[in-house]
């Protein structure tokens, strides 16, 4: 028998148990009451029943806890696919992401997630499962089982430890929401994409879809409105989508309206300029650019990078267009570094 079943039949069991014991509380004769001079029979009468109501509605309360709660059990992780409305962005389930490479340290030194994941039976000859939420933990088991394979890690292969739940579309959607509306690293850009499935399956107008989360029509609207960006104005904060920030629509909606075609043009630029770049513009300079405030390379938004050169005469740092803000962090950070040479 394996440890599923085992888990199954011992479940089933408790639910008989419980339920058994809902319909003697209810069906319970009235207790032979005790009469004393102190207690008139009345009185001892009323403390028996309810006793016997209170017993009734603890086992009620308890059955209605146990109903359709389902079993943790080990599944396969490469018989479970990926669900068709993921909400994760691909770059969060990559190891150069610091969050992820937690997760996959903690699950290789745990030997299993230790929460677990909710998945729906499928008919897939490929699958037996599909994820509806916890796709970062099935992709770091299955990244451990890999680099397993390739002898790059030593530790035990990692289980996946998940519920399964029967669910349609709806139920699955509602199921995702529920577990990642009050995560604090999901991204705008996942947000958006989760509520819009959550309208478009559920298919709920937007006062549906307000009285639902926790967002009001005016940020709502703003989630709509940046996934309909134009593509070139997400590329240019690179291929995460991640980095997009929630007012990009709201910050450029001018700009589109009056100079769409120049916001386009310099987004381009910045997808040249990406490609050969080993790292990424903040997304501060990205919206700076895309306003026509400089490009990188010419001055304004592009050209704020402070730079430092040896003389002669001494060091010589070049600040173009620091803010206020940013000069006094400058200037902290050279106070720190001074603070640690004379240390030395």
């Amino acid at each position: 028998m394996t440890g599923g079943s085992r888990v199954d039949k011992l479940a089933e069991k408790a639910r008989q148990q419980i339920k058994g014991a809902v319909r003697a509380a209810e069906s319970a004769p009235a207790a032979p009451v005790p009469t004393t001079a102190l207690s008139p029979p009345a009185v001892q009468r009323e403390r028996v029943m309810g006793q016997l109501v209170r017993e009734r509605d603890d086992a009620k309360e308890l059955a209605a806890q146990f109903e359709g709660a389902a079993p943790q059990r080990e599944i396969d992780p490469k018989r479970t696919r990926r669900s068709t409305f993921a909400n994760r962005d691909d770059h969060a389930m990559q190891i150069d992401d610091i969050e992820f490479k937690g997760l996959v340290d903690s699950i290789a030194a745990c030997g299993h997630n230790t929460v677990p994941v909710r998945v729906r039976p499928v008919e897939d000859r490929d699958a037996d499962f599909e994820l509806a939420f916890g796709h970062r933990r099935h992709a770091a088991v299955l990244y451990i089982l890999a680099a397993i394979d390739r002898g790059e890690m030593s530790c035990e292969r990692p289980k996946l430890i998940a519920v399964v739940m029967p669910m349609d579309d709806a139920a699955l959607v509602d199921a995702m929401w529920d577990e990642n509306a009050n995560r604090k690293d999901l991204s705008p850009w996942e947000t958006a994409h989760t509520l819009s499935l959550l309208q478009s399956v559920r298919k709920l107008t937007v006062r549906e879809l307000e009285q639902r989360v926790p967002y009001k029509k005016s940020m709502i609207s703003l989630f709509q409105q940046l996934l309909a960006l134009p593509v070139e104005v997400l590329d240019a904060f690179g291929e995460d989508r991640r980095c997009v920030p929630a007012k990009t629509p709201e910050i450029l909606s001018e700009a589109l309206k009056t100079d769409r075609s120049g916001v386009l043009e310099r987004a381009r630029v910045l997808v040249v300029e990406n490609r050969g770049s080993s790292s990424q513009l903040p997304a501060k300079k990205v919206l700076a650019v895309l306003l026509g405030q400089g490009l990188p390379g010419q001055g304004g938004a592009g050209g704020s990078e402070v730079e430092i050169t040896r003389t002669a005469s001494g060091v010589t740092i070049t600040a173009p267009d620091l803010s206020d803000d940013e000069l006094v962090m400058l200037q902290k950070t050279m106070a720190k570094l001074m603070a640690k040479r004379a240390r030395k």
